[in-house]
C-alpha cells in the first residue's frame, strides 16, 4: 500500500496519580462520620451516575478503509480533529492501534490490494467509507453493487466487526447497493447520506464539521 495509508497510532492510557494521606482519628469521629454519610446516601433523591459511555473494554485494532472521504482531510483544525482521529481518541478503549487504510483516490476494482495490510493488521474493527470514487467516474449502480459486495465478502473474518457508511449527494441506487452488500455480510450500516450535507464533502475534503458530525455518526453504532 502506499505509504500514506500506513500512519500507525497507538491510543495510550492516561497516567494515574495516587496520593496517600494518613491521619490519626478518634473511634468518636470515625464512628460519627460514618453515620452522617449513611444519613445523606438515605436521603439523597439524585439519580446514580450512569457512568462513561459503554466501549468494549479492551484494545482493539481499527481500520479504515476507503477513498478521499476515509482519509477525512480536515480543512482546518489537523489532522486530530478528522473523524477517525475522534473515535479513535474520544471513544475507543485505551491501547487500541489504529491504521487508516484509506487513499486520495481508490476503487471498488483494487479491493484485493487490501488483503496484505489486513492480514497483518489482523483488525477487529473495520469501518469502510468507500465508493465515492467510483461514483464520480460514472460506475453504473449495478457494477458499483457487485464491487461493493465484492469489497465487503474480503473483509469478512471471525471476530471481526464491520461498520459501512452511505454515501452523500449520489443517486440513491448507490446507497441501496452498499446497505444491500452490508446486510449480505451482516455489517451494521451508518446512515450519513441523511446526515452529511454533500456541500460540507466538496472535492472529497470534509469541512470541520462534516467531521464532526460523522465521528458523532459512528458512535451509537460503537455502542457509545
Amino acid at each position: 500500500m502506499p505509504a500514506e495509508t500506513m500512519r500507525f497510532h497507538r491510543r495510550r492510557s492516561g497516567a494515574r496519580v495516587t496520593t496517600r494521606v494518613t491521619t490519626r482519628v478518634t473511634t468518636r469521629v470515625a464512628a460519627a462520620t460514618a453515620v452522617f454519610v449513611m444519613a445523606v446516601a438515605a436521603c439523597s433523591t439524585e439519580p446514580p451516575d450512569s457512568g462513561p459511555p459503554v466501549v468494549p473494554d479492551d484494545p482493539l485494532s481499527f481500520v479504515v478503509i476507503g477513498g478521499p472521504f476515509a482519509r477525512a482531510s480536515a480543512d482546518r483544525g489537523g489532522s486530530d480533529e478528522t473523524w477517525p482521529q475522534r473515535l479513535f481518541r474520544k471513544v475507543l478503549p485505551p491501547g487500541t492501534s489504529y491504521v487508516n487504510l484509506g487513499r486520495t483516490s481508490f476503487r471498488l476494482a483494487e479491493a484485493g490490494e487490501l488483503g496484505p495490510d489486513l492480514n497483518r493488521l489482523a483488525p477487529q474493527l473495520v469501518i469502510v467509507w468507500a465508493g465515492e470514487d467510483d461514483v464520480a467516474a460514472g460506475l453504473n449502480p449495478e457494477r458499483f453493487a457487485t464491487g461493493y459486495a465484492d469489497l465487503l465478502r474480503r473483509l469478512v473474518a471471525p471476530n471481526r466487526r464491520i461498520l459501512v457508511a452511505t454515501l452523500p449527494g449520489v443517486d440513491p441506487g448507490y446507497n441501496a447497493a452498499i446497505t444491500s452488500a452490508a446486510i449480505g455480510v451482516n455489517a451494521t450500516v451508518v446512515d450519513l447520506a441523511t446526515r452529511i450535507d454533500p456541500a460540507d464533502v466538496t472535492g472529497g475534503r470534509l469541512s470541520p464539521r462534516a467531521n464532526e458530525q460523522v465521528a458523532a455518526a459512528f458512535q451509537p453504532a460503537l455502542g457509545a
